[in-house]
């Protein structure tokens, strides 16, 4: 037996495929944050027997059962906003490029010669022409840019322009590519004066935009962003896009009229998770498979691997406080837990290290914080006259999905879920500037929050697009400007029926943080 410390256990996690099935690819390393794992294991559920004795004295039953509802916390970057995003929302994940796929993995990088070079995959990467991709984790450092695709793609053929890419046998596992946007050609993508993007020969339709999408307008190079500065903003997609017209809304700037003249215009796009009704094809409980690895716990002082198995979210929750970083933390009812076991009867596909058998699973890659000092790029608390709040102290984000284990005699364990209502909600605490902010709670009034974060790997944004004010009180402390905190729960859009909604990209130019 050996000490066994808490710095050196580790934590992976995959898709598992259904439930029952050990997932055999996908398996990621987190990185989470120290003391918060929770849970890990089976909770056991006993009775004793109680009978009457004249030793008085309690005599052993059995267990009965057991539920698994682990915690953990991780910093909220790309490769675990990436990771829990589906199961989080229940959803399919929809995905900008037109083959609603955001994120490959090449296995080889191909130096075309005279002719296009390209990244091979292992499937549906025929993206059309002028789609903007991004690799990182690459060996050769020419290969991690922003690219655009170029000379037809095929299947297993993502191509850009000749004399672009460094050739490479073997990619690193980890290696990625996420399809973020679109380019036009020069002059081709204008913004008319009421705020929407339009085209001549781009064909808006051929790219798989969804309303409900965030788009960063503009590149950072001057001849991929408008001349009217202001514009170059965020806005959300309106409605479905139509050959030559994407219908903005929910802008961060003023619209205003832009012809793009001499000008190849850069358009970033989300991915998009959100709440679905249960009979919409895009609604999906998404499982995760969880791995513990202990360090010299074995009775030999070798390692030992538990493994949990039927992972749905409870909650996700965002914490946000001032000056600090982005927390996630996600909680999590499974129908299983195994014992510790050796290496020898490890998962397949859990191995972390080279060589190991089961094979290598991925190793962190995007793996930059985000903090609320650098890396905000707009927060808002909206009603139909504007913004409501603007001086923001700290905020949480709970997207709940009341889960609980599905449960029969015969087994003692969960046999599956309860999911309930999608429950998200905010509270916030915000420097008080305005009787109205009060007001907005006594009238009921019909609210909208959005946040968006941005650095240098990625950006996300979360919105409750039908919410309302609820629990507020101001908060009179000595020497200080008075601050009003308030909840924000969300509630479906009579219009859309959209609770809340989460939008990633997979990289957005212009951030240094």
């Amino acid at each position: 037996m050996g000490d066994v410390l808490s710095e050196s256990i580790a934590i992976r996690m995959a898709p598992q495929p259904t439930l029952g099935t050990d997932p055999t690819a996908g398996w990621a390393q987190l990185q989470i944050d120290k003391a918060s794992l929770q849970n890990w294991k089976k909770t056991l559920q006993t009775v004793e027997r109680n009978i009457h004795s004249k030793f008085m004295v309690p005599r052993k039953g059995d267990v009965v059962g057991w539920s698994v509802s682990p915690a953990l916390a991780h910093d909220c970057n790309k490769d675990f906003m990436d990771l829990v995003a589906e199961p989080a929302f229940r959803c399919v994940g929809q995905h900008p490029g037109g083959t609603d796929q955001r994120v490959y993995r090449p296995t080889v990088v191909v130096d075309g010669g005279g002719s296009n070079d390209s990244f091979t995959v292992p499937s549906n990467g025929a993206l059309p022409n002028g789609v903007l991709i991004y690799a990182r984790g690459f060996t050769n450092t020419a290969n991690n840019a922003l690219f655009v695709t170029a000379g037809t793609s095929t299947a297993t053929a993502i191509k850009v322009a000749t004399a672009t890419l460094v050739a490479e046998a073997t990619a690193p596992a980890n290696a990625t590519l996420d399809v973020v946007g679109f380019q036009g050609a020069s002059a081709d993508i204008t913004m008319n004066a009421s705020g929407h993007l339009t085209s001549t020969v781009l064909d808006f339709t051929t790219l798989d935009l969804k309303k409900g999408m965030l788009l960063k307008i503009g590149g950072t190079a001057s001849n991929t962003f408008f001349a009217t500065a202001a514009i170059n903003g965020w806005a959300y997609i309106a409605s479905t896009p139509t050959a030559n017209l994407i219908e903005l809304e929910g802008w961060t700037f003023t619209p205003a009229a832009d012809t793009g003249t001499g000008k190849t215009i850069q358009i970033f796009a989300s991915s998009l998770y959100r709440n679905y009704a249960i009979d919409d094809a895009a609604y999906a409980k998404k499982l995760l498979a969880g791995e513990l690895e202990e360090p010299l716990a074995g009775a030999d002082s070798t390692t030992r691997y538990q493994y949990l198995e039927g992972l749905l979210p409870n909650t996700l929750e965002i914490a946000a406080p001032l000056k600090s970083k982005i927390t996630a933390t996600l909680s999590m009812i499974g129908t299983d837990a195994s014992d510790p076991v050796a290496v020898a009867s490890r998962v397949g596909g859990a191995g972390s290290v080279a060589g190991d058998s089961p094979a290598q699973a991925y190793s962190p890659l995007a793996t930059a914080l985000m903090d609320t000092a650098n890396d905000l790029a707009f927060i808002r608390i909206r009603d139909s006259g504007g913004a409501l709040l603007a001086e923001v102290n700290d905020w949480n984000l709970t997207i709940g999905n009341a889960v609980s284990p599905k449960e029969v005699q015969g087994t003692p364990g969960a046999v599956g879920h309860h999911v309930g209502e999608f429950t998200h909600k905010l509270t916030t605490t915000a420097y008080y500037t305005d009787s109205d902010q009060v007001a907005a709670a006594a009238d009921n009034r019909d609210l909208d929050f959005d946040v968006c974060l941005w650095n240098h790997q990625f950006a996300f944004a979360f919105r409750l697009p039908a919410c309302a004010m609820r629990n507020d009180n101001r908060q009179y402390e000595a020497n200080m400007q008075v601050k009003l905190s308030f909840e924000t729960p969300a509630f479906g859009s009579e219009s859309t029926n959209v609770a809340g909604q989460l939008c990633i990209f997979g990289y957005v130019p212009g951030s240094e943080s």
